[in-house]
């Protein structure tokens, strides 16, 4: 199982001096051979690393896992579970190597510098995968434990926030710290909801227009024949032409849509646009047939915009396409799969941007909401940070430009886990409220 190690060291030339794994790396690896043996582990490979790391992976119950063990490890892991990708034919992925192909802006990597084993596993599917995120991150842990970790922290962002969430309440004694980053934290149906209200409301706003999305308006699905660029190219004329004039009607027609969105601020730009209603357009069969049908509706819902006046306010509820449909059985899959109940024992820190273009900000007040009703605020700190911009498309001379999804630096990240490691080790609780946007760390 040394196979790299030996070729490694086999490979060098006789006037190339190269550093000698350590005694204790060669034990680490012997010891992760052994313990796999007595594990549902398959097509295990141990990399033993001329500076002493030991990277690992193989499939775990027939999943793919990828774990990176410093030279002077801690005996503690971090795990990490990641957020949503568009449903595809193509399997779950995951980096053999966590440091050297890394994708988190940095998180893996400062727990890595702090000597903590990094780890990760895949999901059974693309898409809308919260369950399997749960299960498969906790049979991961379960392994690391077996490879001699003591205390396992978990972190996650985006649709891995709601990995986090599911972990430490259905596992409350799994864990002893947890770190999520712009997650969906409270529920599913207000996720859902709002991905599709936009959607619904892009559709009456721009009925007649050119700027109107081709293919099906029914709510309830997603329209197979529309294709990304499609989308795009209406969305990027109106935003266009809301450039070149931004007191024009296309400038508010766009206020118009941000403004009636219920329960959430909507920042006007392309990017929030762009990646939520697409979210809808091209995730919403994927997660009914997951969950078992729809799980929400928008039947009651009032939708209102302060540059309305109530005349057209009264015409919008009247003309916005109504969808229903919900099965008890997806409501108590969404709700099992995954809706905060605020009742966990680790240490959660959570940060978001202000302004998120895909998981609105207003995941973090809800779950507080439910945090509070649980009496647990002891066990949740929540941080923010300012919104960061990324160019989605460029016409000409100009470029479209929104907020980010997850826009955060490798600083803010590592920053964050810094804190986390703080409160659970020297009980030094992060400031509550506090704005992280500037922070230079390390």
């Amino acid at each position: 199982m040394f196979a790299t190690l030996v070729l490694g060291l086999g490979a060098c030339a006789p006037s190339v001096s190269r550093q000698q794994p350590s005694a204790a790396a060669l034990d680490l690896a012997r010891t992760i051979e052994r313990v796999a043996l007595s594990q549902p582990v398959t097509e295990l490979k141990v990399d033993v690393r001329s500076d002493s790391s030991v990277n690992v992976g193989g499939r775990l119950n027939g999943r793919l896992f990828s774990a990176r063990f410093p030279p002077d490890w801690n005996h503690q892991s971090v795990l990490y579970a990641h957020g949503y990708t568009l449903p595809s034919d193509k399997p779950d992925y995951v980096a053999a190597d966590l440091i050297a192909q890394d994708d988190t802006v940095g998180l893996t990597p400062a727990a890595y510098r702090e000597r903590f084993a990094v780890a990760r596993s895949v999901y059974d599917k693309r898409g809308f995968a919260v369950q399997s995120g749960i299960e498969n991150t906790y049979q991961l842990k379960l392994l690391m434990d077996a490879f001699g970790s003591t205390a396992d922290y978990i972190t996650g962002a985006s649709m891995g926030g709601s990995v986090l969430m599911g972990l430490i309440e259905k596992h409350p004694n799994a864990f002893i710290g947890a770190l999520s980053a712009c997650g969906a934290v409270s529920d599913w149906e207000y996720q859902v909801r709002y991905l599709t209200d936009f959607r619904a409301l892009y559709i009456y706003f721009t009925r007649g227009t050119p700027y109107a999305l081709p293919g099906s308006t029914d709510l309830r699905r997603s329209p197979t024949e529309l294709k990304a660029d499609e989308l795009l190219k209406p969305m990027g004329q109106l935003f266009f032409k809301a450039t070149l004039n931004p007191k024009g009607p296309e400038a508010r027609l766009i206020q118009l849509i941000a403004s009636s969105v219920p329960d959430a601020k909507v920042t006007p730009d392309i990017t929030s646009f762009f990646n939520s209603i697409g979210a809808q357009l091209f995730g919403l069969d994927d997660i009914t047939a997951t969950a078992g049908g729809l799980f929400t509706n928008n039947l009651n819902t009032v939708y209102s915009s302060p540059l309305l006046s109530a005349q057209e306010n009264a015409a919008l509820n009247a003309g916005i396409e109504r969808y229903s449909g919900e099965t008890p059985a997806a409501l108590a899959y969404a709700r099992e799969w995954y809706s905060s109940t605020g009742h966990f024992q680790t240490k959660l820190l959570t940060y978001h941007n202000t302004s998120d273009s895909l998981v609105p900000f207003e995941h973090e007040a809800r779950l507080r909401a439910r945090v509070e009703a649980a009496g647990n605020t002891a066990n949740l700190a929540q941080q923010q940070v300012k919104p960061k911009l990324q160019t989605l498309s460029r016409i000409l001379f100009w470029k479209l430009e929104g907020v980010e999804h997850c826009g955060f630096t490798a600083p803010q990240n590592a920053y964050a886990f810094h804190e986390l490691i703080d409160w659970v080790q020297n009980g030094q609780r992060p400031q509550d409220g506090a704005d992280i946007t500037d922070v230079k760390f390390p």
